[in-house]
């Protein structure tokens, strides 16, 4: 209505390349910050029901009201809306045209600009200790098409590396991300629903080094690759009624002995993953591949291939 307001289902646009005072409502007058995007999405009340991030780089101290070099400052995601990257933006023939892979957006905690390659000890000291960070009670998120890396710092104790995102919501959707090279968890979430994503070079001090996921949070279509933990779940941990399905984990570690790959509960359940190439304190047997909190009356898991497994599953 040619206000600066979002009017009703209306979709917000962010591109690092943008040039400043955007109102976000069209590619041609995008925002260039992510915070200033999902600001504008909150204080909308429900109206904005899309936000689309061009590809580029977008650090969580970067937006008004905010203080460049906070480690505490983190993403919020917005209730109710999906947040997008993955599309090509502004300078290209089609602004709208989405690939997650060629058109990467991603939410980086290296605010500093001077993480050395995929080291999460060097440098690490001014990194967001969060990237994300969203603890919302009873409204949906979705996180849809992003890579979020550069978060915390590798230390021995569980609380003080953070990692790349805390996500809790009422079941929260995760899809077609990337979490690499975070100094803590990869992804910390409840009852999430997380599909097509890629989990690298996480490494948590305790649980779960690439994913660890409480409640009924479904897992599928994922790849989670060289993550570690201090303890159990250097892949992923995975607690209650979890269900994973059609993933590849491989090549994890814990100093833990069991569960590099996989740690879950007995009542999760393992549906056609492979499981290989894990170790648990240098150990590649079975229980190095999938380990769980007590013996289960029976394997939980069907139709896998897990490295050094006693019995056909």
């Amino acid at each position: 209505d040619g206000d600066t307001h979002p009017d009703e289902c209306e979709t917000i646009f962010v591109d690092d390349d943008a040039a400043p005072g955007g109102d976000g409502l069209t590619w041609d007058s995008a925002l260039p910050h992510l915070q200033d995007g999902l600001a504008l999405a909150r204080s909308s009340r429900g109206v904005v029901e899309e936000i689309h991030v061009a590809q580029g780089v977008y650090r969580p101290d970067q937006g008004a009201g905010i203080t460049p070099g906070d480690r505490d400052a983190a993403f919020k995601l917005v209730t109710e809306a999906a947040i997008r990257g993955g599309y090509a933006g502004i300078g290209s023939d089609d602004p709208d045209v989405r690939d997650v892979y060629a058109y990467r957006s991603t939410l980086s905690g290296d605010l500093a600009g001077d993480d050395v390659g995929i080291s999460v000890t060097q440098n690490r000291d001014d990194n967001s200790h969060y990237v994300i960070y969203s603890i919302l009670v009873a409204t949906p998120v979705v996180l849809d098409g992003f890579t979020i890396s550069g978060g915390g710092k590798a230390e021995p104790t569980p609380q003080s590396g953070r990692g790349g995102a805390r996500i809790s919501s009422n079941r929260p959707t995760i899809l077609s991300c990337t979490f690499e090279n975070n100094g803590g968890t990869g992804l910390w979430t409840d009852s999430a629903f997380i599909a097509n994503c890629i989990f690298r070079n996480n490494h948590g001090a305790y649980y779960g080094g690439g994913l660890y996921a409480t409640g009924t949070s479904t897992i599928t279509n994922c790849l989670v690759v060289g993550c570690s933990a201090g303890s159990e779940g250097g892949g992923m941990y995975v607690t209650s009624q979890g269900s994973i399905s059609n993933c590849t984990v491989y090549g994890n570690t814990t100093n833990g002995s069991v569960g590099a790959g996989i740690y879950a509960s007995t009542l999760a359940t393992v549906r056609n993953c492979i499981v290989r190439g894990n170790a648990a304190n240098g150990l590649r047997d079975q229980h190095a591949q999938i380990g769980y909190a007590s013996t289960p009356s029976s394997p939980p898991f069907r139709h896998c291939y897990v490295e050094n497994l006693a019995a056909p599953t």
